[in-house]
């Protein structure tokens, strides 16, 4: 079991008791802020919904950087959600905190903690949350749903000028998603799916209560089926898009908390982690963990012997920087301390203090912080030591959508893993005739989708190039307003991205960098004839292959300069490769120039030059991989009529 490492605690007593936290880049500098919200008391949660009482923003270090309202010696519980969210509403690149307070609903700016902004509610209860939502087919989302605690939701622009209405069960929190592809959000609101328009799209069959939580991702793994909706309620259930149900199950009491993550790399598709709340009650409370396949099927249930009943569930992605999903589950009760499952049922992570948590990434390091918190005090853990007094200076940290759709009730999405969507400003770095990128990413296949143009002038990117010089596209212009969308796929080793996009006036709008599994990876066994080279006007043609090849493929180039056959078995270049290996892949082999130099690795060509490439083509085989032998190219020298002269001798025909 990993040990997590304290980086800090905070003193949350200034925000007065039972505040719920939120996390963003309030103040934009390069590291996360904590928001506490207090919500107000003297209500039956159970059918009223909260308004805020308080706010107190801190920063990491503990400080107090402002504060509005009066934190009441009375406050609310957490028995529904607290209506506030922490996003960039107005598009100025700082964000602004959006809450429900005083029957008014409030714009907050982030950094000060003024009102920007306030509008009447539409109506007296229409503040049991806040839904943050792209209903219009903006660039980005702008438009805001507000619900009272189960009957009815209001779809409001960013001017609070209503757009429609929908009366329906609702559920606790609606998830807003474009399912179709059309540039607009629909709402799964409760049972029922709506358009943009609040038009009712299809409807569950046959489920009692409400949605406790929502999460939609390509579960089987299919995308020519699009992605999946899964409903946690009185049953787990998961439909098609469309409305097609799957599969429902009911070896569960009450589905309180679903999450959705890749738990179990030897079975195939996503998996449903759940949390059955078995019998109600304090003193005799029960609930339990379980896991479920793509196809509905219980691979493991918890059968618990200590007390609590009221467990939260989510997915933490990337707790130790290995890409990983674990099970996050907390406030469980009977003694038992948050902590990090993988899909085993196996605890891998246990948090040394109780409460409830949020998680993120807290200093923009690339991996996934968890704060634990009580009323009085806030203990954050990481996998990493760091100073929390630190962050990304640069740049203003992403609000991404979980920590824009904070609720109790945590659905979520689980497409193939974004990494990255920020606009250039922020993270390329302009040098001459040159924008680059870089980013902290575990080793893998990712598919990278970039778009190129520019508001203010044309644009030419005479070459965008990767992880050093490898060549990706060539020629891409744009005039002034026009935008060009390219992908491809990229295998990163070392946990290091690396993007350069060169030109006359190269101008990149976004980039969007996702994990993917799956996918046949073509790896290059060679000398400096193959290898990426990394100065001009020198290059391998393994780093000029790419090019050829469309999304879905990945090169992993291995080749290094000066390497026969031998030497590089004997510095295990080969091994790396092997242990990589998966049955559909493909291993290229190009040797010759070096094995041909007498010396400690020389391989004559007929015996051990032979020799080790069948060592290369079996072991890729064992493995279920291709092995393709490469003919080595000739060396640039050239008889007096200009024909190639064969310096290579027998290697090309052995």
């Amino acid at each position: 079991m990993d040990m997590p490492i304290l980086l800090g605690t905070i003193d949350l007593s200034p925000a007065g008791s039972n505040s719920k936290l939120l996390l963003g880049d309030l103040n934009g500098d390069g590291r996360m802020e904590i928001l506490a919200v207090q919500a107000n008391g003297g209500i039956d949660d159970r059918y009223v919904p909260h308004q805020v009482e308080a706010m107190t923003a801190f920063d990491l270090d503990g400080t107090v950087l402002w504060q509005i309202g009066v934190p009441t010696e009375d406050p609310g519980g957490f028995g529904s959600d607290f209506p506030a969210q922490i996003y960039d509403i107005d598009g100025d690149g700082f964000h602004e905190v959006l809450c429900v307070m005083d029957k008014k609903f409030k714009v907050i700016d982030g950094r000060y903690g003024t009102v920007k902004r306030e509008w009447d509610l539409p109506d007296d209860e229409a503040h049991d949350c806040i839904i943050i939502a792209n209903l219009r087919g903006k660039d980005r989302p702008e438009d805001i749903i507000l619900k009272n605690r189960y009957e009815k939701m209001w779809a409001l622009d960013n001017e609070f000028n209503l757009l429609w209405s929908y009366e329906g069960n609702l559920g606790h929190y609606p998830w807003v998603y474009d399912f179709n592809g059309d540039g607009h959000d629909e709402v799964m609101a409760g049972y029922d799916m709506l358009d943009h328009k609040g038009n009712i799209l299809w409807s569950c069959k046959d489920l009692e209560d409400h949605a406790d939580c929502i999460w939609v991702g390509d579960v089987d793994g299919d995308p020519a089926n699009g992605v999946e909706v899964v409903i946690g309620g009185s049953v787990t259930v998961m439909y098609r898009w469309n409305g097609e149900e799957i599969w429902r199950y009911e070896g569960s009491i009450e589905s309180q908390h679903i999450a959705l993550g890749k738990f179990r790399e030897d079975i195939p598709g996503i998996q449903v982690a759940g949390l059955d709340r078995i019998r109600r009650g304090n003193e005799n409370g029960k609930d339990g963990l379980f896991l479920l396949d793509a196809k509905g099927n219980e691979i493991w249930k918890e059968n618990r012997t200590t007390k609590g009943w009221l467990t939260i569930i989510e997915t933490l992605h990337n707790w130790n920087g290995e890409g990983k999903d674990h099970i996050l589950a907390y406030r469980r009760g009977g003694g038992v301390y948050p902590a990090l499952y993988d899909g085993y049922m196996n605890i891998v992570v246990q948090f040394p203090v109780d409460g409830y948590v949020i998680h993120g990434d807290l200093l923009g390091r690339g991996v996934e912080d968890v704060i634990v918190y009580t009323n009085q005090l806030a203990s954050i853990f990481s996998s990493r030591e760091g100073d929390v007094r630190t962050g990304m200076k640069d740049r203003i940290l992403p609000q991404n959508k979980r920590l824009y759709h904070s609720t109790l009730y945590p659905g979520g999405e689980l497409e193939p893993r974004i990494y990255s969507a920020y606009k250039p400003q922020q993270d390329l770095i302009p040098k001459v005739n040159q924008l680059e990128y870089e980013m902290d990413l575990p080793s893998g296949n990712y598919d990278i989708m970039i778009t190129f143009g520019s508001d203010e002038e044309d644009s030419h990117v005479e070459v965008l190039q990767v992880q050093g010089r490898r060549l990706m596209l060539k020629d891409i212009q744009t005039n002034k307003g026009e935008y060009i969308k390219y992908d491809f796929t990229v295998n990163v080793k070392e946990g290091l991205l690396n993007i350069i996009a060169k030109g006359l006036s190269p101008a990149v709008k976004n980039i969007k960098v996702i994990k993917v599994e799956d996918v046949p990876t073509i790896y290059l066994a060679g000398d400096s004839t193959v290898c990426d080279q990394e100065e001009a006007p020198w290059a391998g043609w393994g780093q000029c292959l790419p090019v050829f090849l469309k999304r879905g493929i990945a090169v992993a180039n291995h080749a290094y300069s000066g390497r026969s056959t031998k030497s590089f078995i004997m510095e295990k270049r080969l091994q790396v490769i092997l242990d990589s290996l998966v049955p559909g892949d493909y291993l290229f082999i190009q040797f010759g120039h070096n094995d041909q130099k007498l010396g400690t690795f020389h391989g004559d060509p007929f015996t051990t030059y032979k020799e080790n490439l069948m060592v290369y083509i079996n072991e890729t085989r064992k493995r279920g991989a291709n092995p393709i032998l490469v003919t080595p190219v000739h060396r640039r020298n050239f008889d007096e009529k200009g024909k190639i002269v064969n310096t290579l001798g027998d290697y090309p025909d052995a």
